[in-house]
């Protein structure tokens, strides 16, 4: 029988492992040694670093010409093993882990590297319980990473196309390629944008993005030229009824809510569907340009209320927020909007207080959450 259940494959280095800088402080260390001009930043690494691995070395100045291959893999290794379990891991690695595990996708480690060590890297910074297996690319027949995968896969009658692999380089899309699976890469770790966008797949800023990915939307930052896709939310009662803001009128009162959003160092997101369809607004409206303290304002249209959307578009936003300084985060709730309530809850906000006014029966809510 097919087995139907969701997978996600994970890479390990530079996808959920924060090593990039290891890697280019191990590559400085043995440029060094020999006299070498070292690598100038994290950029310059990622311009050059390449599968396989041994035309890497030439491109940073390495000559295995005059040392064997394997005497400088052997020297690499031996050190970036050493250091590999104190790098810690990409930012909100264990948070997008527990999202997609409770979006009902299986999730499976499978690296290059020695299965031992790997096992060890997992358990060292708490992920094994992640992962319904932990498998190095020798733990089949000496397989690489494209047949560990697929065996894992047919051994359980998983098709291919039900398993997204999650990497950070070309060679992750062609393993993914290999088996017959979609595939979306993420632009912060080991090799630069351009090139990964080359391979014609989803290329994502950081893994924060990821869980909406998954759940087929995008966060891209709210602009002028939406007024039109904004005024069809605020015109319509249903959603103005919580907010901040009476039922909009006019295309300019959308215009005018824009460009509020967008003072004083503020953050405002269009979130829309992968197609372009627009499903919601999020932002965070700082009170000054340095200040770390922000208020939250989410609203969607009515057809995505209920179906895990905000909860998804509200998790990107707090992280996008804390990327860019915001430490304090402020929502508004009237108390008979239990929907957003809900929603604040299941984010991490608690309430602050609550505020009694004439022409609200149960006050207004103030829930407060602290980043970072």
């Amino acid at each position: 029988m097919e087995n139907r259940e969701r997978y996600l494959i994970w890479d390990w280095n530079g996808t959920l492992l924060d090593d990039v800088e290891t890697c280019v402080d191990v590559m400085n260390g043995m440029l060094e040694r020999r006299g070498l001009a070292p690598l100038k930043s994290v950029e310059c690494y990622r311009g050059i670093f390449t599968f396989p691995v041994r035309e890497y070395y030439k491109k940073a100045g390495l000559d295995p010409a005059r040392e064997s291959f394997e005497k400088l893999a052997l020297e690499y290794i031996s050190e970036y093993n050493r250091r590999a379990l104190s790098c810690g891991l990409v930012p909100y690695a264990r948070e997008i882990l527990r999202e997609a595990e409770a979006m009902g996708f299986r999730q499976l480690l499978v690296s290059a590297t020695e299965s031992e060590t790997l096992e060890e890297q997992a358990e060292q910074y708490g992920l094994t319980g992640c992962f319904e297996a932990v498998l190095g690319a020798e733990n089949f027949l000496g397989e690489g990473k494209a047949g560990v995968a697929r065996r894992y896969l047919e051994e359980r009658n998983v098709a291919p196309n039900q398993a997204i692999f999650v990497g950070d380089t070309v060679h992750d899309c062609e393993v993914a390629q290999t088996v017959g699976s979609p595939c979306v890469l993420t632009a912060s770790g080991h090799q630069d944008r351009p090139r990964l966008e080359a391979m014609g797949v989803p290329v994502l800023g950081g893994l924060e993005e990821l869980p909406a990915y998954l759940k087929g939307l995008r966060l891209r930052p709210l602009r002028a030229e939406d007024a039109s896709a904004v005024f069809a939310m605020t015109s319509d009662p249903r959603v103005a009824r919580y907010m901040r803001f009476d039922t909009h009128e006019s295309l300019g009162e959308a215009q005018e809510l824009i460009a509020a959003y967008g003072k004083r160092g503020g953050l405002a997101f269009l979130a829309e569907t992968l197609d372009g369809s627009p499903i919601g607004v999020a932002a965070l409206k700082r009170e000054g340009t340095e200040s770390e303290e922000a208020d939250l304002s989410v609203f969607s249209r009515p057809e995505y209320w209920g179906k895990g959307y905000n909860g998804i578009i509200l998790r990107e936003l707090l992280r996008r927020g804390e990327r860019a300084g915001i430490r304090s985060v402020r929502g508004y709730v009237v108390s008979e909007n239990r929907g957003s309530c809900r929603l604040l809850e299941n984010c991490g906000f608690t309430v602050e207080r609550q505020l009694q006014f004439d022409d609200l029966s149960g006050g207004l809510f103030v829930f407060c959450r602290r980043l970072g």
